[in-house]
């Protein structure tokens, strides 16, 4: 398929026993990622919600794109090269605005094969025009994606950028990453502290995420985070491009069983610092047609005994 389709429904990516479902109407989400076996199908990402009762819908769904900012700006409003800008909120019950605007708009499909798709999105919402490109590539073991984000404003400005994926536990699932520093966020997702990362909260070593409420942002992790299914025998490898130099760790209140991994440039009130002159860490100023991008890879493993998920 070639060209754009403004009603292309879900598409369908499958090489080997590796499955990816996009819906591109909603929000240019994933809505599924899974093994389908002979044994049969294993969700690696929550499955998408049936019901459509999730708004937006997008937060139904198992990944969504993040742009032109990851998380929440503080009290939607940032000031920048003496000029000041706002966002309005996104989600109901909500004051702020959250993961920008782009998760909310339909997105054109560009090109769609057996294992490769690309969509595409140009925005005008609030303080951002934006143009932003989503390239999903489906190997027998790896689903690669990588996300681009194109300032379309005839003046510079800050932006972030990220993917939000959710997972489901399926039982004792175990999480394992690097990092020595995380930010802490209230219940609003407002950073509130900084702090070491303490015993509770290190998954340098194999840990099942807490069936509570959680939401930190890790600071320096190395770019990589895994993620294993030992009944199943399952293992997800994401390796992320340096520019998603933050890991944000959530669980959400009212869904205990699954838990978000989210590569991302920005931190949560990253854009705190810009009145000051000061750029914070993962804050990207781009020019008039500027571009960032960045790559984030999952890789299947079913972990042989040895391998990197030994417990």
């Amino acid at each position: 398929m070639s060209g754009k389709a403004r009603k292309p429904g879900m598409l369908a990516l499958r090489s080997g026993d590796l499955c990816l479902d996009v819906a591109p109407d909603i929000g240019g989400s994933v809505a599924g990622f899974y093994l389908a076996r002979k044994s049969g199908r294993f969700d690696l990402m929550r499955p998408a919600s049936t019901t459509g009762t999730a708004k937006p819908a997008s937060l139904g769904m198992s990944m969504f794109p993040m742009v032109p900012f990851a998380n929440c700006i503080r009290d939607n409003r940032f000031t920048f090269d003496a000029t000041d800008y706002s966002v309005s909120p996104n989600m109901t019950g909500s004051r702020l605005n959250f993961h920008g605007t782009g998760w909310m708009h339909p997105w054109t499909v560009e090109e769609h094969s057996t294992n490769h798709t690309i969509l595409t999105l140009e925005c005008c919402d609030d303080a951002y025009s934006f143009a932003a490109t989503q390239a999903f590539h489906l190997s027998d073991k790896t689903l690669s994606v990588a996300t681009s984000l194109t300032n379309k404003a005839p003046f510079r400005l800050p932006f972030g950028m990220g993917q939000h994926p959710w997972f489901p536990r399926q039982g004792g699932v175990k999480v394992r990453f690097q990092s020595g520093t995380y930010l802490s966020c209230d219940e609003e997702g407002l950073t509130t502290y900084r702090s070491k990362t303490l015993r509770a909260f290190d998954f340098s070593r194999w840990k099942e995420p807490l069936r509570a409420y959680q939401n930190r942002c890790y600071e320096d992790w190395t770019g990589l985070v895994e993620v294993y299914w030992p009944g199943a025998g399952v293992g997800l490898a994401i390796s992320a491009d340096k520019i998603f130099r933050h890991l944000m760790f959530h669980v959400p209140a009212n869904d205990p069983e699954t838990f978000c991994l989210e590569p991302q440039s920005n931190a949560p009130c990253g854009f705190d610092t810009l009145s000051k002159g000061e750029i914070g860490p993962g804050i990207h100023i781009l020019e008039t047609d500027e571009t960032l991008c960045g790559n984030i890879e999952f890789l299947v493993s079913d972990a042989p005994e040895g391998s990197s998920y030994s417990l």
